[in-house]
């Protein structure tokens, strides 16, 4: 696998990007816990698939527009911008639509496909309070969009450092999984983040193959095996 670098090299990395990557960080626990709750019937997950676009996409941004200059301030006040103009006159720091336009702006690709998820996931937000409104008709179903949205933006991550996006962000689960396989063994709470990451998972599994590999080859370069 091309690319491999010391983990001193990432430490590095990720020193110089802190809030881009907390904020990746985090939104790869507010995914889990929205996969768990959309699986299981749980509605509060879809506010929690709202922040965890929100938050994705905002690392996104920390890490392609150098305007923002690493800041989590920064970036807030930049949706915050965006989401005005497009009229929003509520929570502007929260606007997922305004996040994905200025990483547009930024370099993400932006399928019309993603765009439409990204619309309709920006509209479960107001379902964390009962009287906010927001979508009336809701399915475990939609957890797939979720997936999908959250995937394709990831994806645009590994033009920044392909260590960091092997082996960290909403990769965390799996890697940290692997990572106990390869070393022979077992922590159940780390397989149980792996499982809710991965169950029915289809974006994930159409991956699989290139992330697993590039998981393994980091583990293997890190952690030679002794002879």
């Amino acid at each position: 696998m091309r690319n491999i670098k010391t983990q001193a090299a990432l430490q590095d990395f990720l020193s110089l990007n802190r809030d881009a990557w907390r904020f990746a960080k985090k939104a790869s626990d507010d995914y889990l816990l929205a996969r768990f709750g959309l699986l299981n019937a749980l509605w509060s997950g879809f506010e929690m698939a709202t922040q965890a676009t929100e938050k994705l996409i905002k690392s996104y941004l920390l890490f392609a527009d150098l305007s923002l200059k690493g800041s989590a301030e920064e970036v807030r006040k930049a949706v915050s911008k965006e989401s005005k103009s497009f009229g929003r006159t509520y929570e502007l720091g929260h606007d997922v639509e305004a996040c994905l336009s200025l990483a547009s702006r930024a370099g993400l690709s932006v399928s019309k496909d993603l765009k439409d998820r990204i619309k309709r996931i920006n509209e479960y937000y107001a379902l964390r309070y009962p009287d906010n409104g927001g979508p009336t008709s809701l399915g475990t179903h939609e957890v797939n969009d979720v997936d999908e949205a959250i995937f394709e933006i990831w994806d645009a991550f590994e033009k920044f450092n392909e260590d960091y996006f092997y082996v960290s962000g909403i990769m965390i689960p799996v890697y940290s999984e692997l990572q106990i396989r390869y070393h022979e063994g077992n922590i159940p709470f780390v397989q149980h983040s792996f499982q809710i990451m991965t169950k029915d998972n289809t974006s994930y599994n159409v991956r699989k193959a290139k992330l697993e590999e590039g998981i393994y080859s980091r583990l293997k370069a890190w952690y030679p095996v002794q002879p």
